[in-house]
């Protein structure tokens, strides 16, 4: 049977997978394995691939993300020199020009942080009339040498940053005094090479504990939606974000979609390839141990067909998990979700049958030794 008829047969039949998988060539199953995990791995990387920064602006229009990008864009990168944040990327940081930041403005908030320090924030409102409705917190964490003995990095500042902003708008009780639940609003984190969104719903709400000023929360609202991106990979048009203010609102958000989606490019790049060499090692060694568990099977005394090679177990599997790797192709671009665990699943199962068709099944003769002449011998009395 010739390799082509041999795959297209045994994509469905462990028969035929037992009974010829012997007869191939060893570098014709190492191209089918090698083959095997490719395939089982596009759909991660398109869907990584065709993930763009700036689809935090259109996939989030209920969550009023591009309308608060307008107002931070009017309130405090404009002309206006009393409010003007002139921020700027010089060689991948993000600097304020004119020595003016978010702890000059005079219309900041300010919550403590667990180094004690005084911490700065805007909150962009739905107008300049209604001060109530909050629709985005933004700010800026830098990266300060004092705070070493307190945060072990910058990551631990920014997480205590986006816990103390979640839970600094209690909602009462009925006697007056604040409750351990608090209103949780969509934040925009600068910091000196990277930045962070986290979007909530607009009644988003988190449990906390607070004690002896750590912030402990139990119950955290669920983000409706984030994305990161770092500065390095910006271009240079697009480098200067008090050219975002503009008087037409969709030429704003067009800049801060640039903005978005070259920034997350290089990120982009390192999730691509760590998720990729991941997944092509996980399913790699999953087939190696499914055809270590076939060769183990193999040498039970309940096992008709013989002790099997590791080379020839390798074979079988390289073979059958071809079906798995296209049912998982399939079923990872019509289910997303499904896309990390596919075809682990469906090679799971596969060597599952494999291995009772091996087994106990409709196998081809085992080398005539004496133990096995003796299996065969006692199979028949039996």
């Amino acid at each position: 049977m010739n390799v082509l008829k041999f795959l297209a047969r045994g994509l469905f039949s462990n028969a035929v997978i037992v009974k010829e998988s012997k007869k191939q060539k060893f570098y014709i199953a190492i191209l089918i394995f090698l083959l095997t995990v490719v395939i089982s791995i596009i759909p991660i990387f398109t869907s990584i691939a065709n993930n763009s920064g700036g689809n935090i602006l259109t996939q989030t229009e209920a969550l009023q993300f591009d309308y608060s990008l307008q107002r931070f864009s009017h309130e405090y990168l404009t002309n206006n020199a009393d409010a003007k944040l002139e921020m700027e990327i010089v060689d991948g940081k993000l600097v304020f020009k004119e020595g003016k930041t978010f702890q000059d403005l005079e219309n900041k908030k300010e919550i403590v942080l667990l180094n004690k320090s005084t911490f700065p924030y805007l909150e962009i409102h739905r107008s300049l009339q209604d001060k109530d409705q909050i629709t985005l917190l933004v700010c800026y964490v830098s990266s300060e040498t004092s705070d070493t003995g307190i945060y072990k990095n910058l990551n631990e500042k920014v997480t205590d940053v986006f816990n103390r902003l979640a839970v600094n708008y209690p909602i009462k009780n009925d006697d007056g005094t604040d409750s351990n639940i608090s209103k949780t609003y969509s934040v925009l984190l600068f910091s000196e090479k990277d930045f962070a969104v986290r979007l909530y719903d607009n009644n988003a709400q988190t449990e906390f504990t607070k004690e002896n000023e750590t912030v402990a929360l139990k119950k955290s609202a669920s983000v409706a939606s984030s994305a990161s991106g770092i500065y390095a990979s910006v271009s240079d048009v697009n480098r200067n974000l008090n050219l975002f203010d503009n008087e037409n609102p969709t030429q704003i958000l067009a800049k801060w979609k640039e903005f978005f989606t070259e920034s997350y490019k290089d990120l982009k790049n390192q999730i691509l390839f760590l998720n990729v060499g991941m997944f092509s090692g996980i399913n790699a060694l999953l087939l190696l141990f499914l055809a270590l568990l076939i060769f183990i099977l193999s040498r039970f005394k309940s096992s008709i067909c013989g002790k099997q090679k590791y080379s020839d177990c390798l074979k079988y599997i390289s073979f059958a998990s071809l079906c798995p790797s296209l049912l998982a192709l399939l079923i990872g671009f019509m289910l997303p979700g499904f896309q990390s665990i596919g075809f682990l699943t469906f090679a799971g199962l596969r060597a599952i049958f494999l291995s009772t068709r091996l087994t106990r099944g409709d196998v081809p003769p085992a080398p005539e030794t004496k133990d096995n002449n003796k299996k065969i011998v006692n199979a028949n009395k039996k």
